[in-house]
């Protein structure tokens, strides 16, 4: 079982599954990326999710290892591969931001409708919805990453049981449309865990061993509680969205500790400073109007 999971795969205490009708009735496409596994034993039905975008490759190597090493004992475990289109291509997206598209009814950009993404975001919501919980594995490009979860508050006593510094909430608000806001929405556990940069080796050990975690978490495998870890809590307040192309004054790290007024970057000829002492988040050079280029913690 250790090929990628690319191919279709579905296991029932180590065997095939032939009787996924669920997956049946969606396109084929959304099967050759998805695994299920069963455990012989009643129990929640989860999604772990990676490759939501193209350039991060720790997620899948996680769970591609997960589905070969991690047996599971009780209910439904569906190991999904975001954006197969963008993972072929090694792009973040291929027309648009696959974590914006996840939401029920019209998007406001009509435009987007047709795209890829929004495509397959139609496509996984119904899988998503027989789920009780959901775990999304990210990466970023910034060299001076750190590694946090996202999730809303209600979430924060499951996301305490990771060994990661930092739980931020807020991001429901200011940049809808993730899997994490569609689980958290829908009154479920969404968990996204930010594993660091891109070409850390660590990344995809960081995102097995929560990948561990949060099955043991869902009942999925044995699991001892562990104590919670201490972690910092920071709100997102909002995002600065590209008018016309954005370029940082210099690289910031995340969750850098930023005064009011101070410069973060140029906008075309537009200056944007910091409206309020507090941090900066996933700070990125953007060439494309309407995509965040930077996320804020004001406070």
């Amino acid at each position: 079982m250790r090929q990628l999971s690319i191919i279709p795969q579905y296991y029932y205490n180590g065997q095939i599954d032939l009787k996924m009708t669920l997956m049946q009735k969606i396109s084929s496409g959304l099967q050759a990326s998805i695994t299920t596994q069963r455990g012989p034993l009643p129990g929640k039905t989860v999604a772990i999710v990676a490759g939501v975008h193209g350039n991060e490759q720790g997620g899948i190597a996680a769970i591609t290892e997960a589905i070969s090493s991690i047996p599971i004992e009780r209910g439904t475990v569906h190991y999904i591969i975001g954006n197969p289109k963008a993972l072929e291509k090694s792009v973040r997206f291929t027309e648009m931001n696959l974590n914006r598209a996840f939401i029920q009814g019209p998007l406001q950009n009509q435009a987007l409708e047709t795209t890829y993404e929004r495509g397959r975001a139609k496509e996984l919501m119904p899988l998503l919805d027989t789920c009780d919980a959901l775990l999304d594995i990210h990466s970023v490009g910034n060299q001076k990453a750190t590694p946090f979860i996202i999730c809303e508050k209600e979430y924060f006593s499951l996301a305490r049981q990771f060994p990661f510094p930092i739980i931020s909430s807020g991001w429901n608000a200011i940049e809808p449309g993730s899997t994490d806001y569609y689980m958290s929405t829908s009154g479920k556990p969404g968990l996204c865990l930010e594993c660091g940069y891109h070409n850390d080796p660590i990344v995809s050990k960081r995102a097995l061993n929560g990948i561990r975690i949060f099955l043991g978490l869902m009942g999925n495998i044995p699991y001892t509680p562990a104590k919670e870890v201490q972690q910092k809590e920071i709100n997102a307040t909002n995002a600065y969205i590209t008018k016309n192309n954005f370029t940082l004054v210099r690289a910031f790290s995340d969750f850098e500790a930023t005064e009011q007024d101070e410069l973060i970057g140029h906008d075309g000829v537009l200056e944007f400073r910091m409206p309020k002492k507090g941090f900066v988040i996933f700070a990125r050079n953007s060439e494309t109007a309407g995509q965040e280029a930077v996320v804020l913690s004001c406070v």
